[in-house]
């Protein structure tokens, strides 16, 4: 399990590899890994407002920037995407579910959000990206503003001339 300390604060994951002797498995050796080891410092994250997760096929959540905490008693409270009480979370992983394909992507309504998924290989995770449609719509917002200036003064110009062409006709 992600979780498996008695205090469930400990955002982990293991490898494990079994001892066996000709009467059978004796043990097994392995280590753990802290998962926000694993993710810290994700700098492939493309752009501000982008938040990346990482769940299990199983809905598990593995990585979340604000909820994956290491020594955090909520951490717990986000692990099973069914019933997260982030309605983000939840609404991303029933479209993932449903679409049951490698790759998703789209628009959620109900939550404001664009989202992108796509499944690993090995192991079977699946790293889902999203951002607000807000996010979206004020950085459209930006990037049209000077075109919009632009072609609104453009288009005062050109009226201007008109204005002085028609009347030196006349």
């Amino acid at each position: 399990p992600i979780l498996y300390d008695e205090t469930e604060r400990t955002w982990t994951t293991g490898c494990m590899t079994p001892v066996r002797t000709r009467a059978g498995q004796v043990g097994a050796v392995g280590s753990s890994i802290l998962l926000n080891e694993i993710f810290m410092d994700d700098n492939s994250v493309p752009m501000e407002g982008v938040t990346r997760v990482v769940m299990t096929r199983a809905g598990q959540l593995i990585s979340h920037p604000d909820f994956t905490v290491q020594a955090s008693a909520t951490t717990q409270d986000f692990l099973d995407l069914a019933t997260t009480d982030d309605p983000q979370l939840r609404a991303i992983w029933n479209a993932v579910k449903n679409d049951g394909s490698a790759m998703a992507n789209g628009y959620l309504r109900d939550s404001d959000i664009y989202f992108e998924a796509q499944q690993l290989d090995q192991p079977e995770w699946i790293v889902a990206s999203f951002i607000s449609g807000e996010t979206i719509r004020s950085n459209a917002f930006a990037a049209s503003r000077p075109i919009l200036i632009s072609g609104l003064l453009g288009t005062a110009l050109f009226a201007l001339f008109i204005v002085m062409f028609v009347r030196r006709s006349l």
